[in-house]
């Protein structure tokens, strides 16, 4: 009975490092989130989503750790993505108290925060429970089920932070093929990439009956659907319709940049009329 008692209070295999890989799916939501702008670093995001792919799928791990992980890599996502939300602070110049201008922006960032991330931890559970399909259908199923709920969300009004915003607006080559697909083909692609290269390392590194024994193969697929997506890209920007200077036509874009705290009180008016009379 006492060394029962003692198995107990010892942490399992599987929870014993759920910390340190939580930081680290963390870590990678953050460098999801550098690819977005306004850093612009487009080429990070088609690592950014392999740590979670290959956390998710860890054998004898429960779908509540593979949720967890999926919810910590969002609010290191979607957290980073929108924290202009933040900038909603100060409010007084609305005659709200500067404590609670604080409590309302923090709500809004969290609320939208958290609305993001329990899209990515339904995902992740999810694919936990996808492990007994072969890999191919596996990396095929989990990237519609991501782009099945990106489209369910961005039917909400509380939704910026698609995978294929960290294209934008660098990558010009992938961005094209939004004229065949919308934003949804720029995700499919960035997901199905990482999920082949994370199918990859497991069949390397885990060493279990269910690991796929050609690992380089997955690194082949992926490294075509990469170069494929971006040649067909090109191919589209190069085939796009020239410009013909005859037909060009000049815009001028006057905005007046009135801090919101400012931009109804005497003051902030006076500074947007200054600011587009000289425009």
């Amino acid at each position: 009975m006492k060394l029962e008692r003692q198995a107990q209070r010892q942490p399992s295999a599987a929870t014993s490092g759920f910390w340190p890989r939580g930081l680290a799916v963390l870590g990678s939501g953050w460098l999801m989130a550098l690819a977005a702008p306004p850093l612009g670093l487009w080429s990070l995001a088609w690592v950014g989503l392999i740590p979670l792919w290959f956390l998710a799928i860890r054998p004898n791990q429960s779908w509540r750790t593979a949720f967890f992980y999926g919810l910590i890599w969002g609010i290191g996502f979607h957290g980073s993505v929108i924290s202009w939300i933040t900038h909603l602070h100060p409010l007084t110049w609305m005659g709200v108290p500067w404590l609670g201008s604080v409590a309302i922006a923090a709500f809004a960032w969290s609320f939208i925060t958290l609305w993001g991330s329990i899209t990515v931890g339904l995902w992740a559970m999810s694919l936990r429970w996808l492990q007994f399909l072969p890999v191919g259908a596996r990396v095929l199923a989990a990237t519609a089920l991501w782009c099945l709920l990106e489209m369910l969300r961005n039917q909400s009004p509380l939704d910026w932070s698609s995978l294929a915003l960290t294209q934008s607006p660098n990558n010009l080559w992938i961005l094209q093929l939004s004229q065949l697909s919308g934003q949804l083909g720029i995700t499919a692609l960035i997901v199905g990439f990482s999920g082949l290269l994370a199918e990859a390392g497991r069949g390397l590194l885990l060493p279990h009956p269910g690991r796929y024994r050609h690992p380089q193969v997955l690194v082949a697929v992926a490294l075509g659907l990469l170069l494929g997506g971006h040649t067909l890209g090109a191919v589209l920007l190069s085939t796009a319709a020239a410009d013909t200077p005859a037909s060009a036509i000049s815009v001028g874009l006057i905005q007046g940049n009135v801090p919101t705290r400012v931009k109804l009180t005497p003051a902030g008016i006076n500074q947007a009329l200054e600011g587009y009379l000289t425009g």
